[in-house]
C-alpha cells in the first residue's frame, strides 16, 4: 500500500487515512510526498497514485533489473481493474446513489475483482451491507473493465450444460404435448446401441 508523508506536520499516512488527516488533524496540509518515490502531490492528486516503486528498485537505482516475478499476472490484472475503476468513477452515467460509495472506494487500491470477495470487502472496508448496492457497484466496475478490454461477457450465466440440455428439451416436448417414446423403448434403444458398440470392438 502506498504511504504518504504530510508536508505540514511530517506524519506518515496510509492512503485511506489521508482524507481524515486533512479534515481533522492537519487542515493546513497542502502537499503530500510519497514515501517510496518522493513525488509531491498537491490537493487530491494523491488519489491517482495507486502503486509505487519496489524497495529493490528504490535502493538499487540504475543497477535494478526487473524480473518476470515483479510484473506478475495478478499485479497486471489488478492494475487493469483499478484503471477501469478510475474510468468508471469519472463516468457521468453512474446512478447518484452509487456515487458516494465510489468516491469512498477511490481511497483504496485493493478493490477485489471477484463478486464474493468484493461483497465481503464492501462490508469490511466501506461498512456497506446493502447487497443490491454492492451488486450494482460491481456491475459498474465490471462493465468499465469489459469496455476497457473491448470484450463483453453475458451478464448472467444460464447454467445450461450439455448434460441437462436434452432433459430440458424433453421437458419442453412434454409441455407441448408431443408424443415421446416410452421408458421401455428408451431402454431398448440404449441396449441396442450398446450391442452395436460391443460388435464393433
Amino acid at each position: 500500500m502506498v504511504v504518504f508523508i504530510c508536508g505540514a506536520c511530517g506524519e506518515s499516512l496510509k492512503k485511506n487515512k489521508v482524507q481524515t488527516h486533512y479534515q481533522r488533524q492537519c487542515p493546513q496540509c497542502e502537499v503530500l510526498s510519497c514515501m517510496d518515490c518522493g513525488k509531491d502531490f498537491y490537493g487530491d492528486d494523491y488519489n491517482n497514485h495507486n502503486s509505487c516503486v519496489s524497495e529493490a528498485e528504490k535502493y538499487q537505482g540504475a543497477l535494478f533489473k526487473a524480473s518476470k516475478e515483479s510484473t506478475s499476472k495478478g499485479a497486471k490484472k489488478q492494475a487493469d481493474w483499478l484503471e477501469a475503476f478510475n474510468v468508471a468513477i469519472s463516468s457521468p452515467k453512474i446512478k447518484p446513489q452509487l456515487r458516494p460509495h465510489l468516491n469512498k472506494m477511490a481511497t483504496y487500491d485493493n478493490i477485489p475483482r471477484k463478486l464474493k470477495k468484493f461483497s465481503n470487502w464492501c462490508k469490511n472496508s466501506l461498512r456497506l451491507f446493502d447487497q443490491k448496492i454492492v451488486q450494482d457497484l460491481f456491475k459498474v466496475l465490471q462493465k468499465a473493465h469489459e469496455d476497457a478490454k473491448g470484450t463483453s461477457v453475458p451478464e448472467e450465466k444460464t447454467g445450461v450444460t450439455a448434460e441437462n440440455a436434452s432433459a430440458m428439451e424433453t421437458a419442453e416436448k412434454v409441455a407441448a404435448g408431443k408424443n415421446l417414446p416410452s421408458f421401455a423403448d428408451q431402454v431398448k434403444g440404449k441396449d441396442a446401441k450398446k450391442e452395436k458398440d460391443d460388435d464393433k470392438e
